[in-house]
């Protein structure tokens, strides 16, 4: 646990790990499911929008984590003992 901890010191490189194991391909907008994604757009929530369907979108969106107004260093924890469990 003390492990997972130190790997994400804050919460920008929590939601940067979050999006490379959503998206292992690039980010793809979870609406329409284009892949042609605008990243680092000047929205503070809602970094990603499709260049399709032209919505806002970012890693936490169509998932459970979309409701709660928990940071990503929150998240990962229960993420990485979910992916290590068998």
């Amino acid at each position: 646990m003390i492990e997972v901890i130190q790997m994400f010191p804050d919460d920008k490189a929590a939601e940067i790990w979050c999006a490379e194991l959503r998206w292992p391909d690039g980010p793809q907008c979870p609406h329409c499911g284009f892949a042609n994604v605008q990243s680092g757009c000047s929205h503070p929530c809602m970094p990603y929008r499709c260049r399709a369907c032209r919505k806002r979108f970012s890693v936490r969106t169509g998932t459970v984590m979309s409701a709660a107004k928990l940071g990503y260093h929150i998240w990962v924890l229960p993420l990485t003992l979910i992916r290590t469990s068998i």
